[in-house]
């Protein structure tokens, strides 16, 4: 199974399936990386320790909790942390929209 959240890797796991993650944000990067990951998987050597090299992965990319739950989280900075990317997705998509910038 391919998937991009926790739920995904739990139904899998639940039917004893292999699972290939697509890691939030690492999308690009993991269908990049597909076609060896699917090569071991037809030589059956995708289970054991190249299944989890990329679950270890996948698992520290995946939030244990909402950002703004976490101690010291700031609101303000955590917008401008995304706002070149949303800048250039407004100026892509929705020229004419306003966007608050910080």
């Amino acid at each position: 199974m391919i998937g991009d959240g926790g739920g995904d890797l739990k139904a899998v796991k639940a039917n004893k399936g292999l699972f290939y993650p697509t890691p939030p944000g690492k999308e690009k990067e993991a269908w990049e990386k597909f076609p060896e990951a699917f090569q071991k998987f037809i030589e059956i050597k995708y289970k054991g320790e190249f299944e989890d090299k990329l679950l270890e992965i996948f698992d520290k990319s995946l939030l244990t909790s909402p950002p703004w739950q976490q101690a010291n989280y700031n609101h303000i900075d955590s917008y401008k942390e995304k706002q070149e990317i949303r800048k250039s997705l407004y100026k892509k998509f929705n020229p004419q929209g306003k966007l608050l910038v910080l």
